[in-house]
This record gives structure tokens, C-alpha cells and sequence, in this order.
């Protein structure tokens, strides 16, 4: 009798079936979650991660505005569900005056090909690490 093997949950393999379904679907999510504003986009690096959810930053001609997180599972949907309602009462939260745009937003988020997608923006910045050693004292910890 044949049993099915369960994917890997963490290690090497972790995502790899995923991922590679995401990055195919990814063209078609972009463009029915981007809307037209999005029409210069393109997939752009993932990255490393051990959950349920897979994330990728979004390219454009001048940087990277966004990013795309897919899923093909019911825990890492439930996790990408509660994010969005999560950020939506952020941002209706007054409390947080101008603080507020330092909360990503979310773009869109729809199902394409069996997989959930969430689209937010990408607020920016850099790798502070990849700085050389005399200009990572001006960085605020």
C-alpha cells in the first residue's frame, strides 16, 4: 500500500513545491491585485523563511513599492487573513497619528491558481548590515 509522504515542514526542502507554484502564479496575482499601477511590476527576489507563507519582494523601475506573499495552505491563509485585518485596524486606529504610515498597507489579496495572495506595500530602507562598519553608528538601533 502506497502512503502519501507529508511534505517537509522545515529543513532544506521546506517550501520548495510552493515557492516554485508561487513564482508561476505570481505574473497573473500581480496583475489582478495590482491593478493598474502595477503594470510595471515584475517578481523580484524571495525571501528565506521557514512558515507556511511565501514572501517576495515586488520590483519596479524605482525600487521595490511592494510585496507579494502567497500560501498554499489553510494555516498560512488563516495567518495572511488575520495580517490584513490586523492592518486595517491599524490603520484606523487615531491613536496613531502620523505614526500610522510607518504601517505597511494592504494592496490586494485574491486567489489565483489554488494559491491565497496578499499584495502590501513595502515601506523603505536597506540591510543596515550590508553598511560599512563607519555608518552603522548612524543607524537608530
Amino acid at each position: 500500500m502506497l502512503r502519501k509522504v507529508p511534505r517537509p515542514t522545515f529543513g532544506p526542502l521546506a517550501g520548495r513545491r510552493s515557492r516554485a507554484q508561487a513564482r508561476r502564479s505570481a505574473p497573473e496575482a500581480l496583475a489582478r491585485l495590482g491593478g493598474p499601477q502595477a503594470a510595471g511590476w515584475r517578481l523580484g527576489e524571495p525571501f528565506d523563511g521557514c512558515g507556511d507563507t511565501n514572501v517576495f519582494a515586488v520590483q519596479a523601475d524605482g525600487g521595490s513599492p511592494a510585496l507579494l506573499k502567497a500560501t498554499d495552505s489553510m494555516q498560512g491563509r488563516l495567518q495572511l487573513e488575520r495580517q490584513v485585518r490586523v492592518l486595517a485596524a491599524l490603520h484606523a486606529d487615531p491613536r496613531l497619528g502620523p505614526w500610522v504610515r510607518l504601517v505597511p498597507r494592504t494592496l490586494g489579496v485574491g486567489d489565483v491558481d489554488g494559491l491565497h495572495f496578499v499584495l502590501e506595500s513595502r515601506l523603505p530602507g536597506a540591510d543596515c548590515r550590508r553598511l560599512p562598519e563607519a555608518e552603522r553608528g548612524r543607524v537608530i538601533p
